[in-house]
């Protein structure tokens, strides 16, 4: 018990406490036991309060840089750890700002398609904008279905439809089973005019292209705005997801922010973060 006392940081000499010989033996009487009880009472809610102190310290931010396109993009991720002597949680913030001006380069070099006898897509423009917790994309694509046919020993290609149509997807991280962060796409309202607007409203256009979508984001969100991207790897690996969500850091900027617990002493991991 002392020992446990001792390491929490309690002065214990500053507490009259074991009692005097002279109160050992008068322990009987009410009075005696009165304060007996009372400055052991103490002593457990001394040891109480030091258990439950409230301790918190910031994650220095850690810049990530990967390629969009062709393009640099750099993400900072920064983070606050609060909690006590036996647990902690953590929030990290990342600042998609960079990603989010970079956004068109970096679908462009994942939708872009140019199939002689199929699709045909380009990306002309795209815009992601902060729609907590979820991310909106607009997407401004050039469409184009060919089809190829033999006549007289030679092949023919021949355009079926085209045209430029405004794809908007809406991005929601999601925490699954294994406490891993995924991206669900829901393709809204597709703007496009006649033959076109029905070939890309219709069959599996819509899921495809959520597809496409979602893997460069998500590649992102890990390599710069995970736990392993601004955690050491200790921390990170005992490091259990909470919750995720898309934010507005400010004047429309996009930000990704992550929940966590850590079930560990809160030295253990200050000092693990410290001196990674």
């Amino acid at each position: 018990m002392w020992a446990f006392v001792r390491g929490l940081g309690v002065q214990i000499e500053r507490i009259p406490f074991p009692i005097s010989r002279s109160e050992r033996f008068e322990t009987t009487r009410p009075r005696a036991r009165l304060k007996f009880v009372t400055r052991f009472a103490l002593l457990i809610s001394m040891s109480a309060v030091m258990l439950a102190q409230d301790l918190s310290f910031s994650v220095p931010p850690v810049k990530t840089s990967m390629d969009a396109g062709g393009q640099p993009v750099t993400i900072i991720a920064m983070g606050a750890i609060s909690g006590n002597r036996q647990a902690v949680k953590l929030k990290l913030s990342a600042d998609l700002s960079d990603l989010q001006t970079h956004i068109t380069g970096l679908l462009q070099a994942q939708l872009n398609r140019s199939d002689r006898c199929g699709e045909r897509l380009s990306v002309e423009r795209a815009e992601i904008q902060p729609s907590a917790p979820a991310a909106v994309l607009v997407t401004l694509v050039r469409y184009e279905k060919w089809t190829c046919v033999k006549a007289l020993g030679k092949e023919i290609t021949k355009r079926l439809v085209g045209g430029k149509a405004l794809i908007p997807v809406r991005l929601t991280p999601v925490v699954n089973e294994n406490r891993e962060v995924r991206l669900t796409g829901e393709v809204g309202e597709v703007e496009a005019d006649g033959a076109l607007g029905e070939v890309l409203r219709s069959g599996s256009f819509g899921e495809t292209l959520q597809e496409r979508i979602r893997t460069p984001i998500l590649a992102a969100l890990n390599k710069g705005a995970s736990l392993g991207a601004a955690l050491p790897e200790g921390v990170a690996g005992i490091a259990k997801i909470k919750g995720a969500a898309f934010g507005d850091s400010g004047a429309g900027h996009l930000s990704f922010e992550l929940e966590a617990e850590i079930v560990a002493p809160f030295d253990q991991i200050r000092a693990m973060i410290e001196h990674k």
